[in-house]
């Protein structure tokens, strides 16, 4: 492993001993060769141990190896369709063990050999699939599309036969020009490949092109674009295909607030997904299912849904779909003025979203929990939460999200008679809301202000901005606002 003897400096056999016996082991950092396979050097290390209690059994040692990828350093002479195939081994490891950054090295070093080197080419197109997965991590989309382009060129020189094969490398294309959020470029490639297909990878293109109008929030296209995909599949008895589609017209359903429909549809979904046994789709359509029923105020529906999705998530050993259930389940619980529930579902999803360096994700789990805080009247423990999530969102630029942290922040300290805080908080948001044309907002922001203001003894500014608010919420037909409001003014006149 490392071509030479172990302990080489030392001449007699008394002092390997005294080596050993002392602790004086061989560097397994300093030396180059080990320093490639970090693992094996790690679990050596632990069978070096001097106590034998604290040694690995034989049998986890056999389950560590079988976990380590069967490459030796310093090898000279190989072939290289052979050493392709040492760096895919090693890239799928590294995957599967979550180091992103390195599995994704191992990959674009197996494509840059094939391009030099040639080799298989369902094997690179394997490695082309591991790379879209990983993008996502990485955000390196430039790099693996100059590999996809090359592929391309090199199989219409090469005139290859593995025409299914070369579509899925070209809607992998497709997908990470999506990611690189440049759905122009992936529209336009994606049919090229349909000459390529067979109906059901037809099918598969079709859903494809539609999440990018999805992404687009052209929800029209991409509801008319799975509705051809469904009916394709329908035709060939595709039920996978038939789920995928129907799941992605629920969505666009969904996306465009038509939760009758998408309910509808959802359950169609749910029901071919876990004929098929297909867990993690059917995760999926569980989620858009609960969330649904959630925007129609139907609670008790979507909480065991959301419940549903959870327990699938959680044996699945999805980390992103548990949190995402867990953040839709204590919403229901908050809507429903459940607050001792949601609290520790939120803190829950929390801590996952945090592990992840989710950062969009930890701000939306903060303000949850702070509003359910805030909600139960412990203001306080609310104060910290909103403060922190206020944080993430300047920072992301998300100036809904931002707004709707201000509003609640301001509305904890003015619970709390910091009136100060409370008006300069109230104003922000006011301001926000102002610039996003978010009448609901501005009122809401409005009476707040106007509240505050009222709290400190200025009537004046008080009835002004109740006034407004009042103004823009009989506008909007929001009979609980307006009597808010109402009462607020009339208060203001009283003192």
């Amino acid at each position: 492993m490392t071509q030479s003897l172990p302990f080489k400096d030392v001449t007699w056999d008394q002092g390997v001993i005294a080596r050993i016996v002392t602790g004086k082991l061989p560097s397994l950092v300093d030396d180059a060769n080990a320093a490639l396979i970090q693992e094996l050097c790690s679990l050596m290390e632990m069978c070096w141990k001097a106590q034998p209690t604290e040694r690995p059994t034989a049998e986890s040692c056999q389950k560590a190896i079988n976990g380590m990828p069967m490459l030796t350093p310093g090898m000279s002479g190989l072939d290289r369709n052979a050493d392709l195939e040492r760096l895919s081994e090693l890239g799928r490891i590294c995957q599967s063990r979550g180091e992103y950054g390195r599995a994704f090295n191992c990959f674009v070093g197996a494509l840059e050999d094939w391009n030099v080197n040639g080799g298989p080419l369902t094997s690179t197109l394997s490695v082309l699939s591991n790379l879209t997965q990983l993008a996502r991590h990485q955000k390196n989309y430039s790099e693996t599309i100059v590999h996809y382009d090359v592929i391309w060129r090199l199989h219409r020189e090469r005139n290859e036969e593995n025409r299914n094969a070369i579509a899925d490398a070209l809607c992998d294309l497709a997908e990470l020009h999506r990611l690189r959020n440049e759905p122009n470029e992936t529209i336009e490639l994606q049919p090229e490949c349909w000459g390529t297909q067979d109906e059901e990878r037809r099918t598969e293109a079709l859903c494809k092109i539609a999440e990018e109008h999805q992404l687009k929030n052209q929800h029209d296209k991409a509801i008319q674009l799975h509705t051809e995909a469904l009916a394709m599949s329908t035709k060939l008895g595709d039920g996978k295909g038939g789920a995928e589609a129907l799941w992605g017209l629920a969505e666009g359903y969904r996306l465009r607030c038509e939760y009758k429909t998408a309910i509808w549809i959802y359950e169609d979904a749910k029901e071919i997904s876990t004929k098929l046994g297909d867990r993690k789709r059917t995760a999926d359509v569980l989620w858009g299912l609960a969330d649904a029923h959630r925007h129609r105020g139907e609670y008790e529906e979507a909480i065991p849904v959301y419940t549903e999705a959870l327990e699938i998530c959680t044996n699945l050993g999805n980390t992103v779909g548990r949190a995402d259930a867990l953040w839709g389940l204590a919403n229901a619980h908050r809507l429903r003025g459940e607050y001792g529930e949601a609290i520790p579902v939120y803190t829950e999803g929390l801590e996952i979203r945090t592990k992840l360096d989710d950062e969009k994700g930890t701000a939306d789990a903060l303000w949850g929990l702070a509003d359910a805080h805030r909600l139960r009247g412990e203001y306080g423990e609310a104060i910290p939460h909103y403060t922190e999530a206020l944080e993430i969102r300047t920072k992301l630029d998300d100036e809904k999200g931002t707004a709707g942290v201000l509003w609640g922040l301001a509305d904890a300290h003015r619970h709390r008679c910091e009136y100060g805080e409370a008006i300069r908080l109230y104003t922000r948001d006011l301001q926000i809301r102002t610039k996003l044309n978010d009448e609901e907002g501005t009122a809401d922001a409005l009476w707040g202000l106007a509240d505050a203001r009222r709290g400190r003894g200025e009537s004046g500014e008080a009835i002004t901005l109740y006034t407004r608010s009042l103004e823009i919420r009989t506008k909007l037909d929001n009979e609980e606002g307006t009597a808010y409001a109402l009462c607020g003014l009339a208060d203001a006149h009283r003192h």
